[in-house]
C-alpha cells in the first residue's frame, strides 16, 4: 500500500483516530491545492441520505463515528443533519485530516483507496447544482489523469494532468477507451491494430493465447476477487421456496458452465472470493466453500419444493434478467435454459435489456424472477462480502 493523497499518517495507541497529513504539493487540475475540508465535504456527501448514493452505508461499513446513526436516521425517515454535522472526520487545517472510528478496523487504510472517498470541491459542486457531473469538461481533478472527453455509450478519454503532484512519474500521455460491450468486437479491434489492450474469452481468448505464444502479443493474467452471482425475487412465485431455490443453485456445476460460455474464469461456490483477506488470513482457507453441484440431490430438492407448493414442473415459468444480449449473455442464457429443462422439465425465459441503465432499473424495482448480477469487493476483507446482504 502507498502512500499517495497524504505524506504521512500516525494512528492512535487505540487505533481508533487515524490523522493523516496531506500532501502540501498535491493540487487540482485548476491548479489550486488539495485541502483537508475537500475530503471532509466529500465523506458528508456521500454518507448524506438526501443524496441516495448507493454506497451511503460505506462509511458505517468502515465504523466511522456518527456513521451508524445517519444510516439509523435514513432508515426511519428522519432528518440527520445534524448527526451528519457529527460525522468522525474533521480538517484540523488545510492539509491535517483527522478521523475517529468507533472501533478497531484492520482493514480501515486498505479501504481508502477506495473511489467513493475520494476528495471533493464543495465550490465546484455548489456552483454547477443539478449540472455537476454532466460534463467531464467542467469538472477538476486531483489524480494523474483528467478526462477530457466523454462520449456516452460511445467512448471515454483520459489525458495526463500535469498538475498532479507526482506527474513526473506518469508516462502515458493519453489513454482512449471505446465503450463496447460485445467482447467479440474488442478482440477483432486488437488484432486489427484498433485497441493497445483488451480482455477476452472464449474463442478469442483461445486464439489470443496462441498469438502470445508466439510473441506476437502479451498475455497478462491474474486473479481477482469479483464473484458473479444470481438474485433471487423471493416475492415471485415458486422462487418463495427454499428448497426450489438451492435445488436451482445445486443443479448448476459452475466448471462446466465457464468452460462452455466463458472459456475462462474460475468457479464459486461461495459469495467470498479465494483471495480475501480476514483478520490477517485468508478468509477461504479458514471458511470451506459452502456449495458444491449435485444434480441428483437437487432433482429431489426441487421436487420437494414444487410439491409443498402445489405446482407441477411443466408449468413453472421463471423470467430470467441479464442485461444487454451479447455473445456472452446469449450463450449463458441458452446454457441455463437447457440446463434447467433438462433437469427438472421447468421453462426459464430470458429478458435482455437495450442497456445496463436499463438492467439495472428493472433489478432495483423487482420486474425479474432471477437477475444475473455479481460484486466486486471495495477493499480487502471478507466484510466487503458479507456487508452486500444487509444490502440486498
Amino acid at each position: 500500500m502507498e502512500k499517495a493523497g497524504c505524506e504521512s499518517y500516525e494512528v492512535s495507541s487505540d487505533k481508533l483516530t487515524y490523522t493523516f497529513h496531506l500532501r502540501k504539493d498535491a493540487k487540482w487540475s485548476d491548479d489550486k491545492p488539495v485541502k483537508a475540508q475537500d475530503y471532509v465535504y466529500a465523506w458528508k456527501q456521500l454518507i448524506n441520505p438526501l443524496n441516495g448514493s448507493p454506497y451511503m452505508t460505506l462509511l458505517a461499513e468502515l465504523n466511522v463515528k456518527g456513521a451508524d446513526e445517519i444510516i439509523a436516521a435514513a432508515s426511519a425517515k428522519k432528518d440527520a443533519k445534524d448527526l451528519i454535522d457529527k460525522l468522525g472526520v474533521e480538517a484540523k487545517d488545510d492539509n491535517i485530516l483527522v478521523v475517529t472510528l468507533t472501533k478497531v478496523t484492520p482493514y480501515f487504510i486498505n479501504a481508502l483507496t477506495f473511489k467513493g472517498l475520494v476528495p471533493i470541491r464543495e465550490d465546484i459542486t455548489k456552483s454547477q447544482g443539478e449540472k455537476y457531473g454532466v460534463d467531464c469538461k467542467t469538472m477538476v481533478y486531483n489524480g494523474p489523469f483528467v478526462v477530457a472527453d466523454y462520449q456516452k455509450g460511445s467512448k471515454i478519454v483520459y489525458k495526463k494532468n500535469p498538475k498532479y503532484w507526482n506527474a513526473k512519474s506518469v508516462k502515458l500521455e493519453e489513454a482512449d477507451c471505446p465503450i463496447i460491450n460485445e467482447q467479440a468486437t474488442l478482440a477483432k479491434m486488437f488484432e486489427s491494430g484498433e485497441l493497445d489492450i483488451t480482455g477476452a474469452s472464449k474463442d478469442d481468448l483461445a486464439r489470443l493465447k496462441k498469438k502470445a505464444e508466439s510473441g506476437e502479443v502479451t498475455l497478462v493474467t491474474g486473479k481477482e476477487n469479483t464473484v458473479l452471482y444470481d438474485y433471487c425475487n423471493l416475492q415471485n412465485g415458486v422462487l418463495k421456496n427454499k428448497k426450489v431455490r438451492k435445488a436451482l443453485s445445486m443443479a448448476l456445476d459452475r466448471k462446466e458452465m465457464l468452460d462452455v460460455v466463458y472459456k475462462r474464469n474460475l468457479p464459486a461456490y461461495g459469495m467470498v472470493g479465494n483471495n480475501v483477506d480476514y483478520s490477517g488470513k485468508v478468509y477461504r482457507k479458514e471458511v470451506p466453500e459452502p456449495l458444491k453441484p449435485n444434480k441428483e440431490e437437487a432433482k429431489k430438492l426441487m421436487a420437494e419444493g414444487l410439491k409443498d407448493l402445489g405446482v407441477e414442473a411443466s408449468s413453472v415459468k421463471i423470467k430470467y434478467l441479464l442485461g444487454p444480449k451479447v455473445t456472452i449473455t446469449s450463450d449463458l442464457s441458452d446454457y441455463m435454459t437447457k440446463l434447467y429443462k433438462e433437469t427438472f422439465g421447468i421453462t426459464l425465459e430470458t429478458v435482455f435489456t437495450p442497456d445496463d441503465t436499463t438492467f439495472y432499473d428493472m433489478l432495483d424495482k423487482g420486474e425479474f424472477d432471477i437477475g444475473g448480477s455479481g460484486w466486486g469487493p471495495d477493499y480487502d476483507d471478507v466484510s466487503s462480502y458479507l456487508e452486500i446482504k444487509e444490502k440486498i
